[in-house]
Parts: structure tokens; C-alpha cells; sequence
């Protein structure tokens, strides 16, 4: 899926990496007009051009623009998944600062995610365990991402406490927390399948057990509710729900993802991975995009380390990485 920052072909990394390197590529009035070194006379004005101004741009805009007015059709904000700004709008009451208010959900979230992430582990790992895979969690080059004012740690709060609480097998919580994922991004949709392996093993891989558990079964109902109550208000709200059934990639891109995403990405489609490689390849190779480099570098190493664990994981996350891998690089 081509658009940024909404099925994840993307990275954030070329957003993040600009951001923390403003200094170098202003992009805004006040990094144009304000040093980062020394301070400015208005050390209030100040403090914004080196707290703030490097995280207002790219999807941050979009967001910031969500907070303060809502959605609406033809401007591209429609696009992006609600549970972020909507979230952020009781610390706009507060702070009356969008960007201040994003940063703090999104900061609360990674923390909420930490948390999770360790009573996770736990289940799989003795304490010391625990500790090394949070701290290489959290010290890996693009973890500052996650305090960053996008949905990239309210996801992993979100995604992680569905399998915690599955694992537990508190399932309409875990059915819950998959609905808020798929409130914040498509790709929690996918939560489906883990969710639903372990349903199975609860059955302990029984075809009658598992069909009698059918009660607990319903909570998987949550997960693409969240998405279609997403989708519905879309259509109510902002008759952005156009239905074209002529091709599987145009039901995608008029239903499930709004169609404003060519206001934010004028060009995407659904391609086969290995396609959407060879391209990503080529551009590169002519154009020695930067960006791009670093994204499929990212993409790279993540494919490495998933190879590398695959005979240690859960088939719980077997499943879910390979999931979102695919749809990832299609």
C-alpha cells in the first residue's frame, strides 16, 4: 500500500529523520526565522521553534488540522484513522496547543506500550529477558518514533494489549483493545489472525472445542467493528463513502481507505511485494532517493531479524508479522 502513514509502506523514518535534523531542512516560518543556537530574545518563541516545529510537518499537518477543526471531505484528512486526534482533543482543552496535545497522547501511549510490552514478555521470558528485549526495543535507532505526534506508539499499545489480554484469555478485552487498533490504523484489522490462532489453541487444536467456545468467539467481532464504525461515520458524516466495485483495488480505495488519500499521495495502489520491490529498486537506482533508501533499509533489516527468530517465536507472532509484512510491501 503506497499511501504513508496509513497501511505502512512506508516508514516514518524520512518524517522523523527531517524532524530531527530541522536545523539542517526548515521547513516552517518559525524554523526559518528562529536559531536553534542561542536562544531567541522570545525564549517562549524559542522553545517552540526547538520543542515543536521539528514534528509540524508531513501527517503531523494533517493531524494538528484534525484536532482543531475535525474532519472534512476533499482536504485529505478523511484519510487518516480517528482515535489519535480524537484523543488529543481533551489536552487541547488544556493546553489549547494541538501539536503539544498529540505529543502528550502519543508520549502517554508509548508509556501505556512499555508497560504492556514487559507484562507481554513476561509471559514469554525470565526478568532479565524481559529487560534486554525493552531496552533493545527502546534504544533501536527509530524508537524515539514512538513519542513522535503519530499513531505509531497508540498502535503498539493497542496491538500489544490485544495478545496480552488473548494470551490471558480475557478475550472481549483483548476483542477490545483490536478495535481500537483498527480505530487508529487499517493494519489492525489484521489482529484478526493472531486472535484467532489463539482461540484455537485455547481449544487446545480441537475442531469441537473450538467451535463450542463460540461465546468467547464473538469478542473477534470487535476488531473489524472498529473499522466499520470508522468507515460508517465517513459515510454519514462526511458522504465520503463511494463504493466502486469494478476491481478489488477500487472497492479498497473508495471504502476501506478514503479516497481523499490521493489529496495526501496522489499516486498508490495495491501491488504483488516482490512488484512493489522492483520498483522501490529502480526509483532508487535513478533517482538515489534518500528517503527511500532508508526506508527499504529499515524494511530490510526487519525481514532479517524476522528470519533470524522465526524458529523462537510464538506462531502467534509468526503469523501476525508475516501478515503485516505482506501487506506492508504489497
Amino acid at each position: 500500500m503506497a499511501a504513508r502513514g496509513y497501511l505502512g509502506v512506508r516508514a516514518s523514518s524520512d518524517q522523523s529523520l527531517v524532524a530531527a535534523v530541522s536545523p539542517l531542512r526548515p521547513l516552517t516560518a518559525i524554523e526559518e526565522s528562529v536559531a536553534l543556537w542561542p536562544p531567541a530574545e522570545s525564549f517562549a518563541l524559542w522553545l517552540e521553534r526547538v520543542f515543536f516545529a521539528p514534528w509540524h510537518r508531513w501527517d503531523a499537518t494533517y493531524y494538528i488540522s484534525i484536532v482543531l477543526h475535525g474532519y472534512r471531505s476533499g482536504d485529505g484528512t478523511a484519510s487518516f484513522h480517528p482515535l489519535l486526534p480524537w484523543l488529543a482533543g481533551p489536552f487541547l482543552a488544556v493546553t489549547g496547543h494541538p501539536l503539544l496535545a498529540l505529543l502528550l497522547v502519543s508520549s502517554l501511549a508509548a508509556l501505556g506500550m512499555i508497560i504492556a510490552f514487559s507484562r507481554l514478555a513476561a509471559l514469554d521470558l525470565p526478568p532479565p529477558g524481559v529487560q534486554k528485549s525493552l531496552l533493545i526495543f527502546l534504544f533501536f535507532p527509530p524508537a524515539f518514533i514512538l513519542f513522535a505526534p503519530y499513531t505509531e506508539s497508540l498502535f503498539l499499545l493497542w496491538s500489544i494489549l490485544c495478545i496480552f489480554w488473548a494470551r490471558q484469555r480475557s478475550w472481549w478485552l483483548a476483542g477490545f483493545a483490536g478495535g481500537l487498533a483498527a480505530l487508529t490504523r487499517p493494519t489492525g484489522l489484521f489482529l484478526l489472525l493472531p486472535l484467532l490462532w489463539e482461540h484455537w489453541e485455547a481449544a487446545e487444536r480441537s475442531p469441537r472445542r473450538f467451535l463450542k467456545g463460540w461465546r468467547d468467539g464473538l469478542s473477534l467481532s470487535l476488531i473489524p467493528a472498529g473499522l466499520l464504525g470508522w468507515i460508517l461515520y465517513r459515510a454519514f458524516a462526511l458522504s465520503d463513502v463511494r463504493p466502486d466495485l469494478s476491481s478489488f483495488q477500487g472497492l479498497i480505495f473508495s471504502v476501506v481507505i478514503s479516497s481523499d488519500t490521493s489529496q495526501v499521495v496522489p499516486h498508490q495502489s495495491f501491488l504483488w511485494p516482490w512488484e512493489s520491490l522492483r520498483i522501490a529498486l529502480v526509483h532508487v537506482w535513478q533517482t538515489a532517493e534518500f528517503s527511500l533508501m532508508v526506508d527499504l533499509g529499515v524494511a530490510g533489516l526487519f525481514v532479517v531479524f524476522f528470519v533470524a527468530a522465526w524458529p523462537v517465536l510464538r506462531p502467534t507472532y509468526r503469523l501476525y508479522c508475516l501478515v503485516i509484512m505482506v501487506a506492508s510491501f504489497s
